[in-house]
C-alpha cells in the first residue's frame, strides 16, 4: 500500500504541557488506585458508593452540584451506617458514633476541611488548634450570655416591626410575597443590631445592598446574599481536597465564588472599621463586637482587625444564614402540615394577650411554651441549617468509633439530615411531628438531636437564636396565616455548607387576636 496510506498525525508527537499534564493525571490515577488496594488504615472494610473510595472526586463532584447531604444520605440507605465516603472519610449514623465523634471529651478535632473558610485569620469556627478555640470561645462567651442577649431584645423587638409592618402592606395590597426572602433581610437587619449597633434597613428596603470596603480604604456597594452563597459553593467543594486548596483556588480563579467571598470579607471590614471609628469617638454600645474589644475585666484586648474581621463574618454568616434557614423551614412546615398550626396558635392564644409590643411578643412570655418550642425543634431536625456532616479528624493514635476502632489522621463524620432521618431513632421521620419531643424519651432524642452540632464545639450563638426563633414564630404564627402559592408547592434546598431555602411565594392574611 505504501507508506501515503498513513496519516501524517498516526505517530503525532505531544507537546510538552500535554505530555506533562498526562503524566501527572496517570501519576495521580496510578497512586489512587495503589493506595486504595494497599488500604494501610484498613477503611476498605467499610462499603463506598461509585468511586468515592478511590478519590476526593465523588465527595467534590456531590458538593459542587448541592448534592452531598441526599448523596449521603442515599448511600447509607443502600449500604448502612457506615459507609465510606472518601479514600480518607467514614461517615456514620448513630447514636454512639454521634457521642464519640462530636461528645465533650471526644479526642477528634477539626478536620483540615475547614480551611476553606479561613481568611487571613482563623475564627472560632475554623481553628483546629484547640487551646486557640478555647481562647476565642471564652472571649465570645461573655457576648453571648443569657443576660447580656435580654439587654439587646429591644433591638430584635424593632426589626421584627418593622417586618410586620412589610408583611401587614402584603395583606392589605393582596400581594404575594416571597416569605422567604424578608426572613433573610430581617436576620441581616438583626445582626447588623446585635453584632455592631448599625441598622442595616435591608427589610425596609426590601434588598440585601451593603456598603463594602477594601483594605486600600475604597469603599464600593455589593450585596452579600448570592455573594455568600456562591462563596459557600466553591469554597466547601475545594474544601474536600484540603492539601491541595491553594492550588485549586489559583486554578478556578474565574470562579464568582471567590469575588464573592472577597465582597463579603469587604462588606465585614467596612463594618467593623465603622464600629471601631464609634469606639473612638467615645461611643458606649453594647453589642456582641464589645466583647471583641474589652476583655470580661474592663481592659482592651487589642486584636489584630484581621481577627476581628474573621470573628465577625462568622457571625455575619451564622447569625443571618443558619437562622433564617430555620425559620423558612418552619414557617414552610407549619403551613404545610396545618394541623400543627392549629394547635400552635390554640398555645399562642390562650398565653399570650392582645398584641404584644406592636404585635411583637417577649422572649420571657414565649420561651415556656412547650409547643412552640417542639414545633422550632421539629422543624430543625427536619430542615437543619446544616445537613452534611460536619467533618473531625481522628488523633493520631487511632480511636473507637460505634465499636469500630478507626486509625488516626481519618476524617469521621456523622451526616446530620441522616441522622435526623434515621428511623432506628426518630419514629415515622418524613412527618412534621412536634410532639414527639414532649413524649417521655424526648431527652434520649435530644442526644442525637445535632443542628447546633455538640459538644465543646457546639454553637456558641444558639441562646440568640432561640431567642430569634421562638419571638419571630410566636408574633408571625399567631397574627398571620400563611398559603402557597400552588397547594402541591415544595421548598427547595441548595445545599452548600449551610442548607439554603429557595423562593417561597406565599399570601398572607391577618389574624384577629383580640
Amino acid at each position: 500500500m505504501g507508506a501515503s496510506a498513513y496519516s501524517h498525525d498516526t505517530f503525532r508527537v505531544f507537546p510538552l504541557w500535554e505530555a506533562t499534564a498526562l503524566l501527572i493525571v496517570g501519576g495521580a490515577l496510578l497512586y489512587t488506585l495503589l493506595y486504595y488496594f494497599y488500604d494501610p488504615k484498613n477503611l476498605r472494610r467499610f462499603p463506598a458508593p461509585g468511586i468515592a473510595g478511590f478519590t476526593t472526586l465523588w465527595m467534590m463532584y456531590q458538593q459542587y452540584n448541592h448534592k452531598r447531604a441526599l448523596s449521603t444520605h442515599a448511600a447509607h440507605e443502600r449500604l448502612g451506617k457506615i459507609v465510606r465516603v472518601g479514600p480518607n472519610h467514614v461517615s456514620f449514623i448513630g447514636r454512639q458514633a454521634t457521642k464519640d465523634i462530636y461528645g465533650h471529651g471526644t479526642p477528634a478535632q477539626k478536620d483540615k476541611f475547614y480551611i476553606s473558610f479561613t481568611g487571613s485569620h482563623e475564627s472560632s469556627l475554623d481553628v483546629t488548634d484547640r487551646q486557640m478555640h478555647s481562647e476565642k470561645r471564652k472571649r465570645l462567651a461573655a457576648a453571648f450570655a443569657q443576660k447580656r442577649i435580654a439587654d439587646m431584645e429591644h433591638l430584635v423587638v424593632k426589626d421584627i416591626q418593622r417586618l410586620i409592618v412589610r408583611f401587614d402592606k402584603a395583606v392589605q395590597d393582596d400581594e404575594l410575597i416571597n416569605v422567604r426572602w424578608y426572613i433573610n433581610m430581617l436576620l441581616f437587619d438583626l445582626t447588623g443590631d446585635l453584632v455592631f449597633s448599625q441598622n442595616l434597613g435591608c427589610v425596609e428596603r426590601g434588598d440585601d445592598l451593603m456598603q463594602a470596603q477594601k483594605l486600600d480604604g475604597t469603599t464600593y456597594w455589593t450585596k452579600p446574599a448570592d455573594a455568600l452563597r456562591n462563596s459557600l459553593r466553591i469554597g466547601s467543594t475545594m474544601g474536600w481536597s484540603a492539601d491541595l486548596f491553594p492550588f485549586l483556588k489559583r486554578l478556578t480563579w474565574w470562579h464568582e465564588g471567590w469575588k464573592g467571598g472577597a465582597d463579603f470579607t469587604a462588606i465585614v471590614l467596612h463594618m467593623v472599621r465603622t464600629r471601631l471609628q464609634k469606639e473612638q469617638e467615645g461611643i458606649k454600645l453594647n453589642d456582641f463586637f464589645k466583647s471583641l474589644i474589652w476583655g470580661r475585666n474592663g481592659d482592651p484586648l487589642g486584636l489584630e482587625i484581621g481577627e476581628m474581621v474573621a470573628e465577625c463574618g462568622l457571625l455575619l454568616n451564622a447569625g443571618s444564614d443558619t437562622t433564617s434557614i430555620v425559620l423558612t423551614g418552619t414557617i414552610f412546615l407549619l403551613t404545610k402540615w396545618p394541623r400543627t398550626a392549629q394547635k400552635l396558635r390554640k398555645e399562642l392564644d390562650e398565653a399570650l394577650g392582645g398584641g404584644g409590643d406592636q404585635g411583637v411578643y417577649a422572649f420571657d412570655e414565649v420561651k415556656n411554651l412547650p409547643y412552640l418550642r417542639a414545633c422550632v425543634d421539629e422543624a430543625m431536625r427536619m430542615r437543619p441549617p446544616l445537613r452534611g456532616g460536619l467533618p473531625r479528624v481522628t488523633p493520631p493514635e487511632g480511636m473507637m468509633i460505634a465499636g469500630e476502632w478507626i486509625v488516626g489522621d481519618t476524617t469521621v463524620s456523622v451526616p446530620t439530615y441522616s441522622l435526623h432521618h434515621d428511623p432506628d431513632l426518630f419514629s415515622d421521620p418524613w412527618t412534621y411531628k412536634p410532639e414527639r419531643w414532649l413524649e417521655e424519651d424526648a431527652a434520649e432524642l435530644q442526644q442525637v438531636f445535632i443542628p447546633f452540632s455538640a459538644g465543646g464545639r457546639g454553637c456558641i450563638g444558639r441562646n440568640v437564636s432561640y431567642l430569634e426563633l421562638l419571638v419571630v414564630v410566636s408574633t408571625l404564627m399567631r397574627r398571620y396565616e400563611f398559603e402557597f402559592e400552588k397547594p402541591d408547592f415544595e421548598l427547595e434546598t441548595k445545599d452548600t455548607v449551610n442548607a439554603h431555602p429557595g423562593p417561597m411565594l406565599m399570601k398572607i392574611r391577618r389574624r384577629d387576636v383580640d
